[in-house]
């Protein structure tokens, strides 16, 4: 396991890390840069990568068993990467217990090759937030994102308390996601979910643009979505 605390402008490139015991690489402070990672770990809690805010990560390949990426931090940039996710965790965690409002994170040209999610946890979603804490989280844009070999669930955004996070009873909110060119292969065993804890806590401004399964476009929500009517707003689907 690679983690440095309160760090400036670091590089990893070229490595390859097999079976750590918690996370891959761990790193807070800002304006990192991962690239040609390869990381490969079989225990039910290691993660991947967790970096500062200002990071790039490129051209890495995860098999883990926790969450493969955290996007938990301001302008993370995430690309040109392949994802074999196992069965406890997501390819992608955007929050459990945010405190601080984080947002401006692009995901681009992401192969996710296979999920072996097999059971019913709330984390066990291709894209997964279950928000517990204060934060605004919000101007995220997912987009050329391939998923093969999946059949339990793409989408799990919603706002409400956990073990892992502080409540608040005021604020914490989930907005302004778009997810587009999305291509998945599989059948959802649970259908994706939108929803917020109450009206202090919605998820809004989330927009799906060309989603396709199995090759078919998809036209409307009940194709693969549960939305919360109350609170939730303007999901929409292009």
């Amino acid at each position: 396991m690679i983690s440095i605390r309160d760090s400036q402008e670091l590089e990893i490139e070229g490595i390859t890390i097999i079976h750590a015991p918690r996370y891959m690489i761990s790193l807070s402070g800002s304006n990192h840069y991962l690239h040609n990672i390869k990381m490969m770990g079989w225990w039910f809690s290691t993660d991947g990568i967790s970096a500062g805010e200002n990071s790039l990560i490129e051209n890495c390949f995860f098999k883990v068993n926790d969450d493969a990426v955290k996007l938990y931090r301001n302008n993370m940039q995430v690309k040109n990467c392949v994802i074999w996710q196992l069965e406890n965790g997501a390819p992608f965690m955007i929050s459990w217990n945010g405190s601080t409002d984080y947002g401006n994170v692009k995901v681009q040209n992401i192969d996710i090759i296979r999920v072996e999610h097999h059971w019913d946890n709330e984390n066990l979603a291709v894209f997964a937030a279950i928000h517990g804490s204060k934060a605004h989280i919000s101007n995220f844009l997912i987009d050329d994102i391939r998923i093969d070999n999946s059949n339990w669930c793409m989408f799990h955004l919603v706002t409400r308390p956990n073990r892992w996070a502080k409540w608040n009873p005021n604020f914490g909110s989930l907005s302004d996601f778009t997810f587009k060119n999305i291509e998945f292969y599989g059948n959802q065993k649970i259908p994706s979910l939108i929803i917020g804890h109450d009206l202090n806590h919605p998820v809004y401004n989330i927009t799906f643009e060309n989603l396709t399964m199995n090759g078919q476009k998809v036209r409307s929500e009940k194709e693969f979505l549960i939305v919360d009517k109350k609170t939730t707003s303007n999901i929409t689907i292009h």
